[in-house]
């Protein structure tokens, strides 16, 4: 009986060594793992061979033979010198003083954290709070015993701690780096923002560790992105009452004007009989000719303060750019008879058609054909050319032999009031808002504005208009180009 009670306490004492010995490889990583389930297999194998064995002996009353006694040492042996090699590979594998190492590196990890001068924060794999670095303790006033787990969100604002418990979660639970802002409580009691990221950390064999995290403080960078936000939105509500203003007046002064208009043509060409002296006649001339200017101007800042406030809304027809083009250059022909200008019209006569304002379409052509007129000295050229192009565009290109414009000019000139600085445009009469007004009409119909121009030589003005405002000529057209 004696010998049976050797026998079972050698089976727990081997059944001991097999689970200290499976937890160490288990412990090393996913290879060891295998290792660990290899070895399990052999440990029941052996486990179950000496267990037989010694219920016979006991139970069955089998006698113990020397064969028999034999093969319980050899496998008792064999047993034990398996889990000695065992230990002494997790030994090899940790090395000489591999725990005393570990402490140490964490050791010297908090002493580097804690003299960084941003927040650094440690959580294990289920997300727990396990450190926070110096910098953290003091600005919040907590103490180390105070937080763990997760009551890091009590130092957080009210209003952020859902939002960012949810972000931290869903990062957790994905092990993806996250980033998130939130205002934290200071030891004073006043909220700071802060700008959170979180790292994810695992093993050699690709285990979850955990989140390391940093934080730092951007309260005086969330206040100028407040500061620049709050001086747009004032800059823009001033800009749409001064649009909103320059409308209405727009409106108020042309009905006088109109009547000046009136009155001084009705003067100059003395339709009611002579008005006596030729002298009054220049005047009401002059007076004519400076109230339609005015009007003109007007007009222009009307357009341009609509184009502003984003109320310029083409009026959708089918229009033909030719016509357009045709009527505009027969009415600066007229205005401009003796300036000793030449004027080329190529527009094709098979232009497709367009879905667009025939207004605003009329007023790019004014506006662009006066400009090259203004700037285009006496035996000069001005041309029109209109052609669609491989995308399927419909391009208008105004050009002229004129003085040109230098290259720093340009951003200029397209601006509103701009006015590139020369002695020829100082003498030139003019509100700076026409090319600005012709891209914005652009614009308003899906398309762009484009200024090539070159001292000397001249300038070419380009507007390109979408492929989805283009229609086929109506087939009565077709016939009288025919």
């Amino acid at each position: 009986m004696s010998f049976a009670i050797v026998l079972v306490l050698a089976l727990l004492l081997e059944a001991a060594a097999a689970v200290f010995a499976i937890r160490l490889l288990a412990g090393l990583g996913q290879k060891a793992r295998w290792l660990a389930v290899l070895f399990a297999a052999v440990v029941l194998g052996l486990g179950v061979a000496q267990a037989r064995d010694t219920v016979a002996i006991i139970f069955g009353h089998v006698p113990l033979s020397p064969q028999m006694a034999a093969e319980l040492i050899v496998l008792a042996v064999s047993f034990l010198l398996g889990v000695g090699v065992v230990v002494l590979g997790v030994l090899a594998i940790e090395g000489p003083g591999g725990r005393e190492d570990t402490r140490a590196t964490m050791e010297q990890f908090r002493a580097i954290a804690d003299g960084a001068p941003n927040i650094l924060w440690m959580a294990d794999e289920e997300g727990k709070s396990v450190y926070f670095n110096r910098k953290w303790l003091e600005f919040t006033g907590r103490s180390r015993d105070q937080v763990g787990g997760r009551n890091w969100v009590e130092s957080l604002h009210a209003e952020d701690r859902n939002r960012c418990l949810d972000t931290y979660r869903g990062a957790v639970a994905a092990r993806e780096p996250f980033q998130m802002e939130y205002r934290l409580r200071r030891y004073d009691g006043e909220y700071r923002w802060m700008l959170d990221t979180g790292t994810p950390r695992f093993s050699t064999d690709g285990a979850f560790l955990g989140f390391i995290g940093a934080g730092f403080d951007i309260t005086e960078r969330k206040r100028a992105e407040q500061g620049l936000k709050a001086a747009k939105e004032e800059a823009e509500s001033a800009n749409r009452t001064k649009s909103a203003f320059l409308a209405n007046m727009s409106h108020e002064l042309r009905t006088p004007l109109n009547a000046i208009i009136g009155f001084s043509e009705i003067l100059k060409n003395q339709m009611f009989g002579p008005v006596g002296s030729q002298k009054y006649c220049d005047y009401a001339e002059d007076i004519h000719g400076s109230a339609v200017l005015l009007l003109d101007l007007i007009n222009d800042i009307l357009d341009f303060s609509k184009a502003e406030a984003g109320k310029l809304r083409p009026r959708e027809e089918e229009i033909d750019l030719r016509d357009v083009v045709e009527s505009t250059l027969r009415l600066i022909r007229d205005d401009t008879r003796s300036s000793g200008l030449r004027f080329e019209d190529n527009v094709p006569q098979d232009l497709p058609w367009l879905r667009a304002d025939g207004r605003m379409m009329k007023q790019i052509m004014l506006n662009l054909l006066s400009n090259a007129v203004k700037f285009t000295p006496a035996g000069g050229t001005i041309s029109v050319e209109s052609y669609q192009d491989r995308d399927g565009c419909i391009v208008l290109a105004v050009r002229d032999t004129g003085i040109g414009i230098a290259p720093d000019d340009i951003p200029v000139v397209m601006t509103a009031f701009g006015q590139a600085d020369n002695a020829v445009t100082r003498h030139q009469r003019g509100t700076g808002l026409g090319l600005p007004l012709v891209n914005s009409l652009a614009e308003a119909h899906g398309g762009t504005f484009r200024l090539e121009s070159q001292l000397g030589v001249g300038t070419t003005a380009v507007v390109r208009l979408p492929p989805d405002r283009v229609v086929a000529r109506p087939a009565i057209s077709r016939q009288a180009s025919s």
